[in-house]
């Protein structure tokens, strides 16, 4: 089956006639002018045009800007009766693919054919594979349907399409890179490099040679010149992980460069500008390092243009139950098994602490996948049970003069044992009171007790009007 379909446009019958003969492993067709060409174009598909420069209706040229206008992917290779060098350029700025010089040779032509169809099927090849890393480390990857990730997302969507400095934080294991990348292929830089330095897995004193690169003989075992990760990026974007790390005198360089846009790689003079942009994640409080003197204040400005805060696992508790369907599916399809987990397991997963974020949840559904049986149960989950952060902070007292610390610590250590002492009512089978109610209920009475019972002294502090009040008291019956 001839799968390659060529369109000769070519106003001469023997040229047609020997072009469809001699290429008989193509499916060739004809049009003997340029309308027919356009025409034929319109209609049905086309892997390569050959076409002729001279043509009773148009110029070549004129036909070849004319197919540019429908379709630029198509390959066309000039026919020219006269290597005329001028005509030669003017059509490959308009983007034809290669010519051949009449009388053809057929030899020739084939090996040009070839060449031109490899390279488009090259070209197709790599947007395939970036559309597939795109869609691999894009926003596909980021699992998360809370309103903690809704906000990232809608963050990620407004910052990728700038090319401002952005600061990621999270504690580990929350994604950090997985965002940085999301941004990157999500951004006018896709097609360029992203390039990840993870300064914490680094040597001291190696980060800035790492970075900027360095000249031959710039320090011991510097055998010869190395470019640096900016200059590798030209054009992308630098992931620098882990930026709490990078020690002081890197951190200068750092500075001067998000401010001139410009280096000299160690141990050379010769200045750089590489066009990158920079995002910078950290799992550290800069600010705590800051004022311990381990960060440089001005830096911070410089890398917290867009800030991006991830919520750690125990904040987006209802994302747990996606992204345990998410890695299963996942390792299911990697190991080429077909496994689904206990409910038991399950509960076990939504109730765990989490220190470890995302990562600690998929290395612990991978390895369940693999080591269970064709049932996942709580046993295959080898979760490390030990007082988790919730039993720690219980002996750590709150700043009573930050309402959101007391509103944790309530919870942390009083409404969260409800709300177990009540799943365990669900599973016997019984059905608890509105909690809402209740707790609204006994707030209310609370209040008024503490304000004497003045209703619009009570109505201030819960930042209702009086009226509020006065219905919930008759609703309540206090």
């Amino acid at each position: 089956m001839k799968e390659r379909k060529v369109l000769v446009v070519d106003d001469e019958e023997n040229t047609q006639w020997l072009l469809k003969v001699s290429l008989e492993e193509y499916d060739v067709v004809a049009a003997e002018n340029g309308s027919k060409a356009i025409d034929c174009i319109n209609k049905s598909s086309v892997d390569l045009i050959l076409l002729d420069i001279r043509l009773p209706d148009f110029n070549g040229i004129d036909v070849l800007r004319r197919i540019r206008a429908i379709n630029t992917e198509i390959p066309i290779v000039m026919i020219t009766a006269v290597k005329d060098i001028k005509t030669v350029v003017d059509a490959m700025k308009l983007g034809a693919s290669d010519y051949i010089v009449k009388p053809i040779s057929i030899e020739e032509l084939k090996i040009v054919i070839k060449n031109v169809l490899e390279r488009q099927d090259l070209v197709k090849e790599v947007e395939f594979l970036r559309s597939k890393i795109s869609e691999k480390i894009g926003f596909n990857r980021i699992i998360g349907r809370s309103n903690p990730m809704r906000k990232v997302l809608d963050m990620i969507n407004r910052v990728s399409k700038s090319n401002s400095t952005i600061l990621i934080r999270g504690e580990s294991g929350t994604g950090k890179e997985l965002v940085a990348s999301a941004i990157h292929f999500n951004s006018p830089r896709a097609n360029k490099p992203f390039v990840v330095v993870s300064i914490g897995s680094l040597a001291s004193g190696l980060v800035e040679s790492e970075i900027f690169g360095h000249e031959k003989g710039a320090f011991t075992g510097a055998i010869k010149e190395k470019k640096g990760r900016f200059e590798i990026a030209d054009g992308g974007t630098v992931f620098l992980d882990e930026i709490g790390e990078v020690e002081p005198a890197v951190q200068v360089k750092l500075l001067r460069f998000l401010q001139e846009r410009k280096f000299e790689r160690v141990g050379g003079n010769k200045t750089i500008e590489p066009n990158v942009r920079i995002i910078a994640a950290t799992n550290r409080n800069l600010e705590e390092a800051i004022d311990k003197g381990n960060f440089r204040e001005d830096l911070f400005y410089r890398l917290n243009v867009l800030p991006i805060n991830l919520p750690s696992l125990r904040e987006r508790g209802e994302d747990i139950a996606l992204l345990i369907e998410h890695f299963l599916k996942k390792y299911n399809k990697d190991l080429g098994v077909k496994k689904n987990m206990s409910e038991e397991a399950r509960e076990a997963l939504m109730n765990y602490d989490w220190p470890g974020n995302v990562r600690e949840l998929e290395n612990v559904i991978e390895r369940a996948v693999v080591v269970s049986n064709s049932r996942i149960t709580a046993d295959d989950l080898f979760l490390i049970v030990k007082p988790n952060k919730n039993d720690d902070k219980r002996s750590e007292r709150p700043d009573f003069t930050d309402e959101d610390s007391v509103w944790d610590y309530i919870f942390r250590e009083a409404i969260i044992n409800i709300i177990d002492m009540r799943k365990k009512s669900l599973n016997k089978g019984e059905k608890p009171d509105n909690l809402l109610e209740k707790f609204e209920t006994r707030m209310l009475k609370l209040t008024l007790e503490k304000t004497r019972w003045k209703k619009v002294t009570a109505a201030d502090v819960l930042g209702l009007e009086r009226g509020a009040v006065d219905r919930r008291i008759k609703k309540y019956d206090l």
